[in-house]
C-alpha cells in the first residue's frame, strides 16, 4: 500500500471512530461523500498509477506514455555506440539525466488573437535510480545526492535561462525563479498526505530549435536520499480548457518515493589468473545522509 492509499484509510478509519460517540450521521454522510468526490476528480483527471524506480504517481490523463529503447543485447560490444533513447528531448540539444519514463500529449493552444493550434507537450519523469545503481562502480554517472544540481545545471545550460537568485517565486509568478509548492489543498488534506516541491519554471529568451516557444515547469521532489524530478516540456499559453494546471497539481498529491536505494548494479565475474571465475569486487555501500535544508 503506498503513502496515499494508507493515508486515505487512516483517515477514513479515524473519522469513524471519532463519529461513533460524538459526530452525527449528516457528519459522517458529509465526509464519506467528499471522500468519493475526491476519488473522482482524481480518476476523472488522471491516469491509472505507474510505477517506476521507486516512484509511484499518476499523470495528467491527457498524456501518453513514450516507449523506452529496448534493452541492450548482453552480447553487445563496449564500444558500440549509445543507444537513441526516443524519450528524450528533440526539439533542444538537451540530454535530461536519470531518465525513468516520459510521456506526450498534443495540446491545444491559444495565440493573442485568440486562433487556436495544437502543439505537443512533454512530461519527464528524472530520478536517481541509476546514479545509485553505479555509483562508485567504472559506470558511476554521477553523485546520486547532488542529481537535482545536475538536472538543473544541464538544462539552464541547454536553455541558456538565467535563475534569478534573489527573488524568490509566487503561486501564479516563478518565471526563472525558485517556489515551494504544497500539496494539497486544503479541502483534500484529509485524503492525501502532505508534501512539498521545490518548483521553478524555465522560460527561455529564445524558441526552441523547432521554432515553438515554451515553458519548462520543474517540480523537485525527495525522500532521505531518494531524488526525483518531474519536468513538463509545454507549449505557452496552453487552452485552459485543457484543465493542465489543475491536473499537474492533482497529480502531484499521488506522488509517493520509496526511501529505499537500489542495490549496486554488479559486473560480470571477470576470469582469474588461474582462469576460474572470480567475483567482482563489490563497491562501498554509501551511508545514508540527512536532506539538505537548501533547495536541493
Amino acid at each position: 500500500m503506498n503513502s496515499l492509499s494508507g493515508w486515505i484509510v487512516f483517515s477514513i478509519l479515524t473519522f469513524v471512530c471519532v463519529g461513533c460517540g460524538t459526530k452525527t450521521y449528516e457528519d459522517r454522510l458529509e465526509f464519506t461523500t467528499t471522500y468519493f468526490d475526491f476519488i473522482d476528480r482524481l480518476n476523472q483527471n488522471l491516469s491509472p498509477q505507474f510505477m517506476k524506480d521507486g516512484v509511484t504517481i499518476r499523470i495528467p490523463k491527457q498524456l501518453t506514455e513514450i516507449p523506452a529503447p529496448p534493452p541492450r543485447p548482453k552480447s553487445s560490444e563496449e564500444d558500440e555506440p549509445p543507444q537513441v533513447d526516443p524519450r528524450q528531448p528533440t526539439f533542444v540539444e538537451m540530454e535530461l539525466p536519470g531518465m525513468s519514463a516520459a510521456w506526450k500529449a498534443n495540446l491545444t493552444t491559444v495565440d493573442a488573437s485568440g486562433a487556436t493550434s495544437s502543439e505537443t507537450g512533454y512530461l519527464y519523469l528524472l530520478t536517481n535510480y541509476d546514479y545509485w545503481r553505479t555509483f562508485k562502480t567504472k559506470d558511476e554517472i554521477g553523485d546520486p545526492l547532488k542529481f537535482h544540481e545536475d538536472v538543473l545545471n544541464d538544462m539552464v545550460d541547454a536553455l541558456q535561462v538565467v535563475i534569478d537568485e534573489k527573488k524568490s517565486g509566487t503561486a501564479t509568478d516563478r518565471v526563472n525563479k525558485w517556489f515551494h509548492e504544497t500539496v494539497p489543498e486544503p479541502k483534500d488534506e484529509k485524503f492525501a498526505p502532505p508534501k512539498e516541491f521545490t518548483t521553478i519554471t524555465l522560460v527561455p529568451e529564445e524558441p526552441a530549435e523547432d521554432g515553438l516557444a515554451r515553458q519548462y515547469q520543474v517540480y523537485l521532489y525527495q525522500n532521505g536520499d531518494m531524488r526525483m524530478a518531474l519536468v513538463y516540456a509545454l507549449p505557452r499559453n496552453v487552452s485552459a480548457g485543457e484543465e493542465l494546471e489543475n491536473r499537474i497539481l492533482l497529480s502531484l498529491q499521488t506522488v509517493d518515493l520509496s526511501t529505499e536505494k537500489p542495490a549496486v548494479k554488479r559486473a560480470p565475474a571477470q576470469p582469474a589468473p588461474n582462469g576460474n571465475g572470480a567475483p567482482a569486487a563489490s563497491p562501498e555501500t554509501p551511508a545514508a545522509t540527512t536532506p539538505s535544508a537548501s533547495p536541493f
